[in-house]
């Protein structure tokens, strides 16, 4: 509920907040583990039932700051680096790192289906997984 842009990127939000319905983290982090079928890494600083939320896929450990001034209970990005564990320990809230690969991989999947449809070319995805 209550979509918005977020995780702005020279100048473009690439990425979106809004609420869900009141959830245990440990409840989401499931939910997300399983839907993307991958391990998420949980940095459990924040409530324990969480209800607004800040996603952007791939390499948006930047959107930290943004989502501390929005005061989401938790962040669901791609990947982060050594350098932001202690902003994250310091914004009181939840980050969940679920990989770089598995949450980028559905923009273009989706960009796929499209040109497909639209444009009637014919396309070929090669999935080729890092772990990342």
């Amino acid at each position: 509920k209550k979509k918005k842009p977020f995780a702005h990127y020279h100048g473009s939000a690439i990425g979106f907040s809004g609420e869900i319905a009141p959830i245990p983290l440990q409840d989401l982090v499931l939910k997300v583990s399983n839907r993307l079928d991958n391990d998420v890494a949980v940095y459990d600083f924040g409530k324990e039932k969480v209800r607004t939320i800040g996603i952007s896929s791939g390499g948006s450990a930047f959107a930290l700051q943004e989502a501390m001034e929005k005061g989401l209970d938790v962040l669901l990005i791609g990947e982060s680096g050594h350098s932001h564990y202690h902003e994250m320990v310091e914004s009181g809230m939840n980050v969940l790192v679920a990989g770089h690969y598995v949450t980028e991989v559905w923009g273009l999947k989706a960009l796929e289906k499209h040109i497909k449809t639209k444009m009637k070319l014919k396309t070929t995805f090669i999935d080729m997984p890092t772990g990342l």
